[in-house]
């Protein structure tokens, strides 16, 4: 997790920007971006496949 927040508070993300599940030599990613940061999973145990 990435966040702006920098004095030790919890991070405030701000409003959602993308929110995107995408397939991954090692599974899957989950990308989900905010104003102010972002998570970013990569999941060995899920598979996600475009057909």
């Amino acid at each position: 997790m990435d966040a702006a927040e920098s004095d030790g508070t919890l991070p405030r993300l701000g409003d959602l920007q993308l929110d995107e599940v995408l397939p991954h030599p090692s599974g899957m990613t989950h990308e989900i971006a905010f104003t102010s940061g972002s998570i970013f999973v990569v999941a060995a145990d899920l598979v996600a496949a475009w057909e």
